[in-house]
């Protein structure tokens, strides 16, 4: 068998005598079979050895390649939200809405690499144009075009990205770009708004692109909803001011102005006959208009209440006095040491603080 083969290495020594003449030779042989196993067992070892090498070098490079895939996404992902951050920062500002508008265009345009946008506010019949980074001799052709994307990503429900030939039969010479990115921005308030991302170059629209464009989406809709409420609140808020300056004004002024003007016709009846009382009235009339002015005055300081800042707290606390004083007929006295004008938001706060006393006490002291 195979076992009981052994490998013998030979070694020859010639004899010779003291002429050094040869006369016979001698011959060592060395049974190395084992030492040729335990050679090829270290070779194997070794080969074995350099494959795991090879495939732990192999391994180690693509977990460092895994790595610095997930590196550079959560670099890419620290960017985006770096980028998402100024709209957030947005929805805390008083900007109107096309302000807004316009800045959500530029916006999109540095997060999503593209080289124009276009923000519109209705699909059909034609896209209505909101707010646009599209140079001017582009709009037309690229106009064109956002119905038939709006309509694809809104049917999709979500953002849709795809190259300029899947929309249209033709090549129009006159738009260079080549790839759109569509996002539906659709709420009650607007069922068909929506930004198309135009782009020069061809674009792959892969997960992460979409899930940006999808952030993006949100954000944008937060910060139109956010612009559109603080206009209604702001709207919502002058009809109330406008109401209220229109109950004080009958309440105060439109009664002070009857009673002068009912006075005012009976005085040449009475000024023959009925001196004393003619007199009085005049000192009525007197009175009824310097309370009627100051009431005015009041008024106008609510319509115009950059004056409020422009005068010593004391002078606008005595023109509320005889105000009130003239609506009530209740005895005021307004007495003010080192007056001056406060910074801007003390002078505001004082004077409602006064106003809102006074009228506090002249509704519950039945004055």
């Amino acid at each position: 068998s195979n076992d009981d083969l052994r490998t013998i290495a030979w070694s020859n020594v010639r004899l010779r005598d003291a002429k050094g003449a040869i006369i016979g030779s001698l011959s060592v042989g060395t049974d190395i079979t084992d030492q040729l196993a335990a050679q090829a067992a270290l070779e194997r070892h070794q080969h074995e050895l350099e494959e795991l090498v090879a495939a732990r070098t192999e391994a180690l490079q693509g977990a460092n390649a895994e790595l610095s895939q997930q590196h550079q996404a959560a670099e890419r992902r620290r960017r985006t939200a770096e980028g998402f951050a100024p709209i957030l920062a947005a929805l805390n500002t008083d900007q109107t809405l096309d302000e807004m508008l316009d800045y959500l265009t530029e916006h999109a345009d540095r997060l999503l690499g593209s080289d124009a946008s276009m923000i519109i506010r209705a699909v059909t019949p034609e896209c209505q144009i909101a707010a646009a980074t599209v140079p001017d001799e582009f709009l037309a052709p690229a106009r064109s075009l956002c119905t038939v994307a709006m309509q694809r990503a809104a049917h999709a429900g979500e953002p849709a990205g795809f190259p300029l030939s899947e929309l249209e039969t033709t090549t129009n010479p006159a738009l260079t770009y080549v790839s759109v990115l569509a996002i539906p921005l659709s709420t009650q308030a607007t069922p068909e708004w929506g930004i198309v991302l135009y782009y020069s170059t061809p674009q792959q629209f892969g997960p992460e692109d979409l899930d940006n464009a999808a952030i993006l989406q949100g954000q944008m809709l937060l910060a139109i909803e956010n612009t559109q409420l603080r206009g209604r609140v702001a709207d919502q808020a002058v009809a109330r001011e406008r109401n209220r300056l229109s109950r004080e004004l009958h309440d105060s002024v439109t009664q002070n102005l009857y009673t002068i003007s009912t006075l005012a016709e009976a005085m040449p009846e009475l000024v023959e006959s009925h001196r004393d009382e003619v007199a009085h009235a005049a000192d009525n009339l007197r009175v009824l208009a310097a309370g009627a002015l100051a009431e005015m005055r009041s008024l106008l300081l609510e319509l115009r209440p950059i004056v409020l800042l422009e005068r010593n707290l004391g002078e606008l606390l005595q023109q509320l006095a005889d105000g009130l004083q003239s609506r009530t007929h209740t005895q005021l006295t307004v007495s003010v040491v080192n007056d001056r004008v406060f910074p801007n938001d003390v002078q505001i706060a004082l004077y409602r603080i006064a106003q809102e006393a006074l009228n506090n006490v002249i509704k519950h002291a039945a004055a």
